[in-house]
């Protein structure tokens, strides 16, 4: 049977004090009858900065979206939910879990299938295209526990990773 490969991430101490973090790849080789172990030291420093710099931008844009005003909820073209912000849950009644992945239509519109809402996303989304529609209009919503609420709903259409999305 043949060795396999195996990786481990440790920090290094060098001789200064500081800790370096690094991943260390060790491989079995064979060459001509020989046995070896080739292994490859890669400094991670800037991948830590890379991602801690992500956790703080997610973390901004979690802040930024939850302490709104307003619900922001994201979507597929399809009505299929993304995101559904903390507001969207007081607004609602609705928590996130129950939200996410669920059709906006049928969450919030049972009983209006072809809302304004629809006919609005419908006309924003341009796929295979990065241009951003807007439209801001009054709608009746249905909150999660049946009670009707008046409500003034803006769709802003984008493209994230080639995939058409809207807010």
């Amino acid at each position: 049977p043949h060795a396999s490969a195996w990786t481990l991430e440790l920090d290094l101490i060098v001789k200064s004090g500081a800790r370096i973090p690094v991943e260390i790849l060790a491989n079995p080789v064979e060459h001509d009858g020989d046995k070896y172990i080739s292994v490859c030291v890669r400094d991670l420093r800037e991948r830590r900065a890379a991602e801690e710099a992500n956790r703080q931008s997610e973390l901004r844009y979690r802040l930024i979206i939850d302490s709104s005003l307003d619900a922001v909820i994201t979507t597929e073209t399809s009505g299929r939910i993304l995101q559904w912000s903390l507001q969207a849950e007081r607004i609602f009644g609705i928590p996130a879990e129950r939200a996410i992945g669920e059709q906006i239509a049928s969450l919030i519109f049972p009983d209006m299938p072809n809302t304004a809402h629809v006919a609005a996303a419908s006309r924003l989304t341009v796929p295979g295209t990065d241009v951003a529609g807007k439209s801001r209009f009054e709608v009746t919503v249905i909150r999660g526990d049946g009670t009707q609420l008046p409500a003034e709903m803006s769709i802003s259409s984008f493209v994230d990773s080639g995939v058409p999305m809207q807010t």
